[in-house]
C-alpha cells in the first residue's frame, strides 16, 4: 500500500463567500464561517484504487502538486485497491473522504450512510474490457461461462461487466468473478495462472497488458461509445465522497477539497500531454512510453467541467440494479447523492 502524504507547512486563507444556496442538507446558517478557513485542516482520503490510476489524474495531481496544502488542507492519501474496501473505511470511520465511483452514493445510502460526491473528475468509468490471452470471445454473448477479473465484488468494474453482460441478454450469475485489485496484482492474475478470460481494470494496467500482448479490447469505458455501450451515457467515475455530516460540520473544508480538485481539472484542460506527463510523479508510472499512450487514451475521462445532473443519477441506478436488483426498488433521494455547489464555487475561483 502506498502512502502519499502533503504536509501542512502554513495555511493559505482561501476566502470563500458561502452565500444562500442549496447544498444538500446544508442550510445558510451552518455553512456561513466568519473567514472561510477550513475547519479542519487533517484529513484522510481512502481512494478505490490507486492516486496514480489515470482516471484518478483529478485526485493525483491535486495531491502531487501541493494543490490541496494551498488550500490549506493536510492531505493523508491512503490507496485501497477497490472501491468497495474504500467504502467500507469511511463506513468504519477510519477515514474522513473517499476518492471512488460516484455510484458509492447510492450503495451506501441503501446501507444507511448518506454520502455526498462533493466533486467529480471523470466523466467515463475509465475501464476497459479486454478479453485475455488465447481467449476467442468476439461478442458480450461469449462472456456466459467465463470468468472475469475485476478489482473487487460491488465495484465499478464488475457494474460496467454486468452492464455490459445484460446488453446481450446475460445475466450476473452467467459469468464467474475474480478480484484481482488493479495495478501488479491485476497484471500477475492475467499474466500468470490462466484462470481469467476477461479482465476489467483501469489504466496504466491495461496499456502495460496491451504492449505485452496479453490481451485485446473488447470496449473501451475511457470513451463516450464505451460509456454509452455499457450504459446509455455518462457515468462518472471519480469522486470525492464525503457524509453529510462531514460537509454540515466542515463545509468550509468541503470547498476547499472542491477548489484543489477543480485547479487540477483545469491543468488537465489546459496542459498539453508533454506538461500532465512532466507534472506526474515518476512513483505513478513504471514506462513513460506506456503512461503516455494511456495518458491520451484516457484525456476524454478527466477533462469535463465536473457537473452531475439527476439524468446521470438515474443512469447509475439502473446500472447498479443490474448488478444487485434491491436497488432496483429501494428507497434512494438522488438529489443527497451529489452537489454541484462546490465546484461551481470553485470554477468561478479557477477560471
Amino acid at each position: 500500500m502506498r502512502h502519499l502524504t502533503t504536509r501542512l507547512m502554513c495555511a493559505k486563507l482561501a476566502w470563500v463567500p458561502f452565500a444562500l444556496f442549496a447544498l444538500t442538507g446544508v442550510t445558510m446558517s451552518q455553512a456561513q464561517t466568519s473567514a472561510g478557513k477550513p475547519e479542519k485542516t487533517d484529513i484522510t482520503v481512502a481512494v478505490g484504487g490507486s492516486a496514480a490510476d489515470i482516471d484518478k489524474l483529478g485526485y493525483g495531481l491535486a495531491l502531487t502538486k501541493g494543490y490541496f496544502k494551498d488550500e490549506g488542507l493536510n492531505v493523508t492519501n491512503v490507496d485501497m485497491f477497490a472501491g468497495s474496501r474504500a467504502l467500507q473505511a469511511i463506513s468504519g470511520g477510519t477515514v474522513d473522504v473517499v476518492e471512488g465511483a460516484y455510484e458509492g452514493t447510492l450503495r451506501m445510502q441503501t446501507q444507511g450512510l448518506t454520502l455526498t460526491c462533493l466533486v467529480t473528475f471523470a466523466r467515463y468509468p475509465g475501464v476497459v474490457m479486454i478479453s485475455t490471452k488465447g481467449r476467442d470471445i468476439k461478442s458480450m454473448a461469449d462472456l456466459k461461462g467465463k470468468t472475469i477479473g475485476v478489482t473487487a465484488p460491488g465495484s465499478l468494474t464488475q457494474t460496467f461487466a454486468v452492464a455490459l453482460m445484460h446488453s446481450a441478454g446475460l445475466a450476473k450469475g452467467d459469468a464467474g468473478f475474480i478480484a484481482v485489485g488493479v495495478g501488479p496484482s491485476a497484471q500477475a492474475a492475467v499474466q500468470t495462472g490462466g484462470q481469467i478470460d476477461v479482465l476489467v481494470n483501469v489504466d496504466p494496467t491495461i496499456t502495460t497488458l496491451l504492449h505485452a500482448g496479453e490481451g485485446k479490447i473488447l470496449v473501451d469505458g475511457r470513451t463516450e461509445e464505451g460509456s454509452k455501450q455499457a450504459f446509455g451515457g455518462a457515468y462518472p467515475n471519480g469522486c470525492l465522497l464525503a457524509s453529510a455530516d462531514f460537509i454540515k460540520k466542515y463545509p468550509n473544508t468541503s470547498q476547499a477539497l472542491a477548489n484543489a480538485i477543480v485547479r487540477s481539472m483545469k491543468f488537465l484542460q489546459n496542459s498539453s500531454t508533454d506538461q500532465i506527463v512532466e507534472a506526474v510523479p515518476r512513483t505513478f508510472y513504471q514506462d513513460e512510453a506506456i503512461y503516455r499512450e494511456a495518458l491520451e487514451a484516457g484525456l476524454g475521462v478527466i477533462r469535463w467541467d465536473g457537473l452531475l445532473t439527476p439524468e446521470i443519477g438515474q443512469t447509475v441506478r439502473k446500472a447498479i440494479s443490474l448488478l444487485d436488483p434491491k436497488f432496483k426498488d429501494a428507497e434512494i433521494d438522488i438529489s443527497k447523492t451529489y452537489t454541484n455547489e462546490f465546484t461551481k464555487r470553485a470554477l468561478a475561483k479557477y477560471k
